[in-house]
């Protein structure tokens, strides 16, 4: 069995945002999904609102710092 990539899906990205200055915990992370770099930040922008009641101007600031990468598109078994 090979693992293929599946056709026609949209690439997928995580945005890792610490949140040490948020909870005083330095190993809490927050990670988020998007379909694009930005729509990634987006998410990690209105989690930090919403789940840590931070401000808008200081989510917009931990976002910004945070590690935005590209997850590999999903893959479905595929024999050979």
């Amino acid at each position: 069995m090979v693992q293929a990539v599946r056709p026609n899906e949209e690439p997928l990205y995580s945005c890792t945002v610490l949140v040490e200055t948020l909870t005083a915990h330095p190993d809490e992370e927050v990670v988020s999904f998007g379909n694009s770099p930005e729509n990634a930040r987006e998410q990690a922008q209105q989690l930090l609102i919403s789940h840590y009641g931070c401000p808008l101007e200081k989510a917009q600031q931990l976002a910004a710092q945070g590690t935005v990468e590209a997850l590999s598109p999903w893959c479905a078994a595929s024999d050979r």
